[in-house]
């Protein structure tokens, strides 16, 4: 497979309306990679394309809750409608605990295990059959340092992404040097990887 330049790379990234997600995508588009913005946050992420002025031959936004499977291969679908391709995905949607164990309710609990842990899985089972496909990809799952190190005060945090917690802790360096996504952990299920 030949090497791509950034100008034809399309990146994926879930959670695109603030943070972490909305930083990634920053530093994609400064790149010159055409990015696909999902949250469930319409308005913020139409914010963000206005502010990195990008059109819709650079950018799509996708509503997009990480927990429902319709939402996740509707998002996959138009990426692959726009774009025809898809090179890297970086999972971040997530929801945190704004509260201590006592005061949170279990109803905020399912939620942030099922955006945090199952919305993770579903972004990766969504991409990976086209990754698979073109035999090439790469994955940066976000997570929290909750995972790593509890917060006082907030003791159901600790349990926040603990499945995304191992493979990659922090935010890619990628997003804070502008190294290409080629430097994060290539798709390990096809066995290969093409080199940046």
């Amino acid at each position: 497979m030949e090497r791509t330049t950034p100008q034809d790379d399309v990146l994926v990234v879930t959670g695109a309306s603030s943070g972490i997600g909305a930083a990634c995508a920053r530093r994609a588009s400064d790149a010159g990679y055409r990015v696909v913005l999902a949250a469930r946050r319409e308005e913020r992420l139409r914010a963000l394309v206005d502010d990195l002025g990008l059109d819709q031959d650079r950018a799509l936004v996708r509503t997009c809750d990480v927990a429902s499977w319709e939402d996740q291969t509707a998002l996959v679908d138009a990426a692959l409608e726009r774009f025809g391709r898809i090179d890297a995905v970086v999972a971040n949607a997530g929801v945190s605990a704004q509260m201590g164990l006592l005061e949170s309710t279990p109803q905020h609990w399912q939620q942030m295990v099922l955006t945090n842990v199952l919305g993770t899985a579903l972004t990766v089972r969504a991409t990976l059959p086209h990754l698979l496909e073109r035999e090439f990809g790469h994955y940066v799952l976000v997570s929290s340092m909750a995972a790593r190190r509890p917060v006082p005060a907030r003791s159901t945090a600790r349990r926040r992404r603990p499945s995304a917690a191992s493979p990659t802790p922090y935010a890619p360096s990628w997003c804070r040097s502008g190294r290409s996504p080629g430097s994060t952990s290539p798709c390990s299920s096809s066995g290969r990887s093409r080199p940046r």
